[in-house]
């Protein structure tokens, strides 16, 4: 017998909006659509890089570029962090094509990409401009590096928020690590001091993400024991989003304050060693009999050594 399968509905039932209207979750649909305004995003940056190809090819380095084509450079690497990292946020509540959740995201998520989605239109539309208009600075309407518009502050962090920034990330970063390549083959030799400035920014913005995406960077529960994580990730992306600006526009380097000091990585977390029947380590089926504190066997030493938290 042949099986027919029915498609999931693409919107939430008339009792999942009611269910989530009692719980102040918002219609994924809605949400995404509110994302549509910056679908333009993927496409600057992409005429960015090729940009920034043409450039090399030509000889021109980042310092040397006009500031219609940094202002290009710029605006286009704004516009996709924000609407990158706001995708992801929505993403991993609600991944595509998922209707398990209900078609909803939580207040949380919708207010943060509240905070991030509506800006990128403006900074689309001013990439758009600087490839048409040779005169056009962005420096002479916004204050640069354009600061990161914030984070909606709430304890514990929803683990999607954590997952969401490992991404938007770690996608930034992989651009990063290819504007900083073309950066190096422009070969500049004026500002050998400053190609290695930005070398080692992005050296340590990749080892910080590292640390917090390893899964023993997060202990297995929820609530402040994150904090870590979560600020060292949120300075991951904040980062990310100002090298971006400074990768476009290098004499931004010069700018007093324009680089916050990164945190320590989050402490590593690791399971406690392993007890026997007794409650000491080791192997032992009692006391006296385990085999895993440095040779001493029976006595009181193994019952000295089964119960530390670090």
């Amino acid at each position: 017998m042949a099986c027919t399968l029915t498609a999931m509905p693409d919107r939430p039932s008339f009792l999942g909006r009611i269910a989530a209207s009692m719980r102040g979750s918002i219609p994924e649909a809605d949400v995404r659509a509110g994302l549509g305004a910056g679908a333009g995003a993927i496409d600057e940056l992409f005429a960015a890089d090729e940009l920034r190809n043409e450039l090399v090819l030509a000889g021109i380095s980042p310092w040397a570029a006009s500031p219609a084509e940094s202002s290009r450079l710029l605006c286009a690497w704004v516009a996709y962090a924000l609407q990158s990292t706001a995708q992801a946020l929505v993403d991993a509540e609600a991944p595509p094509g998922d209707h398990g959740g209900g078609g909803f995201v939580s207040p949380v998520t919708a207010q943060q990409v509240a905070m991030l989605g509506p800006q990128v239109p403006a900074w689309v539309a001013r990439a758009r401009r600087a490839a048409v208009d040779p005169g056009f600075d962005v420096a002479r309407e916004v204050p640069l590096p354009t600061p990161w518009p914030g984070w909606v502050q709430v304890e514990p962090c929803p683990p999607s928020h954590l997952a969401a920034m490992r991404r938007a990330g770690g996608e930034m970063l992989d651009h990063l690590q290819t504007a900083l390549a073309d950066v190096e083959r422009a070969g500049d030799d004026q500002h050998r001091g400053p190609v290695g400035q930005l070398r080692g920014l992005v050296a340590e913005v990749d080892g910080l993400l590292a640390s917090a995406t390893s899964p023993l960077a997060a202990p297995p529960t929820r609530g402040a024991s994150h904090q870590p994580t979560e600020d060292v990730l949120r300075f991951g992306v904040e980062r990310c989003f100002v090298l971006g600006q400074i990768m476009a526009r290098p004499l931004l380097l010069r700018r007093p304050g324009v680089l916050q000091p990164a945190p320590a990585p989050p402490p590593t977390w690791a399971p406690p060693p392993p007890q026997g029947a007794w409650g000491y380590p080791g192997y032992g089926d009692g006391p006296g009999y385990g085999y895993g504190y440095g040779g001493h066997h029976g006595g009181h030493h193994g019952g000295h050594h089964g119960h530390h938290d670090d």
